[in-house]
């Protein structure tokens, strides 16, 4: 092979390489792709696909109870434990805490300013902490409007501090806090000089029809939490959410007999009845029926018949003898005396 052949012979696969980042950009070639046993299957003893075909059963993606932030939302593995089902919407996802299956409370709220003595600071995006902005000339010179001041502030001016109503000192030397603080700092009036009374209590579910309202952060009125689709009735304001079923109710799935939990988020079963069509719901009542609709039996010589509410069977004749009791399809009768058992 001559020198010219075989730098072309070497210089192929580069160049067909650099071909193709050009064409699909950044890739990695997977090797485990060209693994196997030789036969063009992937061999069984060394973990791969089983050599029966067909891939084994992905196991659950969560357990029972696990959660986990998806940004801000916080979310509860499902019952199948397949996947992830929503359970609130923090305000940042830095306020999401799945360890303690909750939200955390924000420090402040996002653009909001405050005095710390001369130190001018701003509340962080992630509304867990104060950044420092500026420092000021003085305590006085610092507003919480969000700039340090040319002049010291005027007296008995106010402004809001975060959740603290505060007025300017008679000598214009601060700012003096007012006592109590606001219940939140969006109930902080400045304006007025007062604090307003919350329109809600933190935490606060409200439903209107089948839509689930949360007392907003600054409890100034509430907002859309989530939608329960269109059953007003799986709306909980007590519980704060969209309930699957209504607490207490029974349904049947198959011959399964379920109940709703307290909690409205499962449907637990019951009791299986021996047929699919001896399972009755109805609301807040349910049961397994015994019997069918016109169903004849015989109880050693006494033939029976169920009961309207095919809880059971009731004797409707004495046979006198199990081999005078006969049933066939929807009827049932006492054959005459002699009648009966085997010929002779």
């Amino acid at each position: 092979m001559n020198l010219s052949r075989a730098w072309l012979v070497l210089a192929a696969p580069l160049l067909l390489a650099a071909g193709c980042h050009k064409v699909f950009g950044d890739f990695k070639v997977d090797d485990s792709a060209f693994a196997g046993n030789g036969a063009g299957g992937t061999d069984p003893g060394k973990g791969g696909t089983h050599a029966s075909g067909g891939t084994p059963p992905m196991p659950g993606i969560c357990k029972q109870g696990e959660r986990q932030c998806a940004g801000p939302v916080l979310q509860l593995c499902n019952a199948a434990q397949d996947g992830w089902k929503n359970e609130k919407t923090c305000a940042t996802a830095a306020l999401c805490d799945k360890d303690a299956g909750d939200c955390r409370t924000a420090v402040c709220e996002a653009g909001s300013f405050r005095c710390s003595g001369a130190v001018l600071q701003e509340c962080d995006d992630t509304q867990d902490d104060w950044s420092t902005v500026d420092t000021c000339i003085s305590e006085a010179h610092c507003s919480a409007l969000g700039e340090c001041m040319d002049a010291p502030c005027v007296a008995g001016a106010y402004q809001c501090n975060g959740a603290v109503l505060e007025q300017c000192a008679t000598d214009r030397d601060g700012w003096e806090p007012l006592d109590p603080p606001c219940a939140t700092p969006a109930l902080c009036d400045a304006g007025a000089g007062k604090c307003q009374e919350p329109a809600c209590a933190a935490g606060q579910y409200d439903c209107a029809g089948a839509d689930l309202w949360v007392c907003n952060p600054g409890r100034t009125g509430f907002v859309l939490s989530e939608s329960c689709g269109s059953q007003e009735a799986l709306c909980d304001e007590l519980q704060g959410q969209c309930d699957i079923c209504t607490p207490g109710t029974y349904s049947c799935q198959a011959a399964d007999l379920r109940q709703c939990d307290s909690a409205g988020q499962t449907h637990d079963v019951v009791q299986t009845c021996t047929a699919e069509n001896r399972c009755f719901a109805n609301g807040a009542t349910g049961r397994c029926h015994v019997c069918d609709v016109d169903e004849y039996r015989c109880s050693g010589g006494i033939l029976q018949l169920c009961n309207a509410a095919r809880s059971d069977f009731d004797d409707v004749e004495d046979c006198g003898d199990m081999t005078l009791c006969t049933t066939g399809g929807a009827s049932g009768t006492c054959l005459p005396n002699g009648t009966g058992g085997a010929p002779d």
